[in-house]
């Protein structure tokens, strides 16, 4: 530890094991690691219990806004270590300015700002699953008196009220776009047209993707530091739909299902061989939950990416070679 900070309330050293200087081409940066400690009168010998967000509004006040020359451009509460010592991780870049804020706008190899820039998410989702694809074996176990096996019809942990299923890792496909718009060009109303939007589904086609099959979860918008440009950045979240097939095991027909419609299952009471009751699948039902938006309209983006995104649509849907 190094670079001792004190004040009457918080004592800050600096982790310098962890600490990350780099020069990428594009500009210099760094990141440097601080352990944040509550005291009591100014004693570093007395430690007290603090809150995170007051230990953060004081790291924000009082560690370093510059470091060898490279302005501050985050600040990120990371860990708490014990109810009085809390880690945060400061990032420093030559492109940015006092204020904290990027000083330089993603640009290509011409000089063309990237708009916008693109992020992709494909992990982290799960759903729970009533019912498997196939039962592969069961065991009737010792001692139980029972001499035949119950057909659950590829049923998951099934009690008294029905299978309770299982959490699986799921498909999911999220995004994010980084749009630069000129300042002048961005209004309040617009700004608070976006939260009317969030949590609404694409009334057309979107990226490439059907109808009701993408859900904008909200935007995020904040000032550039040359001021001219304002940067929203949209978030979705993408589900298939299509046509689906039911639990193959006890249905066998296909349904058709848009993405973030909601599939509910009714149940009955059946009382198996072995006299035990469980609850069997006699009603599927589909149900619309979100309201539909014209996004292309609405959030002023257009229903494709442009050529200045940095993950432009260009797959054409075909394997790619080996």
């Amino acid at each position: 530890m190094s670079a001792y900070i004190e004040t009457e309330d918080f004592i800050a050293e600096r982790d310098d094991s962890v600490m990350e200087i780099e020069d990428n081409g594009d500009g210099e940066t760094a990141r440097l690691t601080y352990t944040v400690t509550s005291i009591e009168n100014g004693n570093p010998e007395d430690t007290v219990s603090s809150e995170p967000e007051d230990a953060y509004l004081w790291a924000k006040e009082n560690l370093p806004a510059t470091f060898i020359g490279l302005n501050r451009n985050r600040i990120r509460y990371a860990e708490t270590v014990s109810d009085c010592n809390h880690v945060f991780e400061l990032n420093f870049s030559s492109n940015a300015d006092s204020s904290g804020l990027s000083g330089k706008l993603p640009e290509d190899a011409n000089g063309n700002i990237i708009n916008p820039y693109v992020s992709i998410n494909t992990t982290g989702k799960t759903e729970r699953k009533f019912y498997s694809i196939e039962t592969v074996n069961w065991y009737l176990a010792d001692g139980s008196g029972l001499t035949q096996t119950e057909d659950f019809k590829g049923g998951i942990n099934v009690g008294s009220s029905g299978p309770q299923g299982v959490d699986v890792v799921a498909p999911n496909f999220s995004w994010n776009e980084k749009w630069y718009f000129l300042a002048e060009t961005v209004s309040w109303e617009f700004l608070k047209s976006l939260g009317d939007y969030t949590g609404t589904t694409n009334t057309a086609a979107f990226r490439g993707m059907p109808q009701e099959s993408v859900l904008f979860t909200g935007a995020y918008a904040t000032p550039e530091a040359n001021k001219e440009y304002i940067a929203i950045t949209f978030n979705f979240q993408y589900s298939s739909g299509g046509t689906k097939q039911w639990f193959p095991l006890i249905y066998s027909e296909q349904f058709d299902k848009k993405g973030w419609h909601y599939a509910w299952v009714k149940y009955f009471d059946m009382v198996g061989p072995n006299g035990m009751t469980n609850k069997m699948p006699i009603q599927l039902n589909i149900e619309k939950v979100y309201f539909d938006n014209d996004f292309e309209t609405y959030l002023g983006i257009g229903a494709d990416l442009p050529a200045t995104a940095n993950i432009p649509l260009t797959y054409s849907g075909e394997p790619t070679p080996a």
